[in-house]
């Protein structure tokens, strides 16, 4: 079995939305658990929204 971010054969899912092999090379895989609350997963997209944000300033 190959790990989660293992290189080579694009993503059964990805592949299924119809990405590029290049898209879905640079695609994040994001997991949750049970126990998260909603507060941390609040926080988590808005520092991925600041992240992105920066991202797209120095392009």
């Amino acid at each position: 079995s190959g790990s989660a971010c293992s290189k080579g054969a694009k993503s059964g899912v990805l592949d299924e939305f119809g990405l590029s092999q290049k898209l879905a090379d640079s695609a994040l895989r994001i997991s949750f658990d049970f126990s998260d609350t909603k507060e941390e997963i609040d926080k988590f997209v808005d520092v991925l929204k600041e992240g992105q944000q920066k991202i797209l300033k120095s392009k």
